[in-house]
């Protein structure tokens, strides 16, 4: 069974800020949890009528 190990430079990350587009798709839901995981600070770019409903939208699709 294959066994994923990120890349080194996911260590560098914490407290970094990392602007993620595509978020609430299929891949970006998986990243920006292991980017959150790292301690780094997600900045999406979410299409969506307001803020709240941004929120909410990233929210759902973050449910893994």
């Amino acid at each position: 069974m294959f066994e994923y190990q990120p890349p080194a430079a996911i260590d560098a990350l914490p407290g970094k800020r990392v602007l993620l587009t595509g978020a609430t798709g299929y891949l970006g839901r998986y990243l920006s949890a292991e980017l959150l995981r790292t301690g780094a600070v997600v900045v999406c770019l979410v299409r969506a009528e307001s803020d709240q409903a941004a929120l909410a939208r990233v929210r759902e699709h973050m449910q893994l």
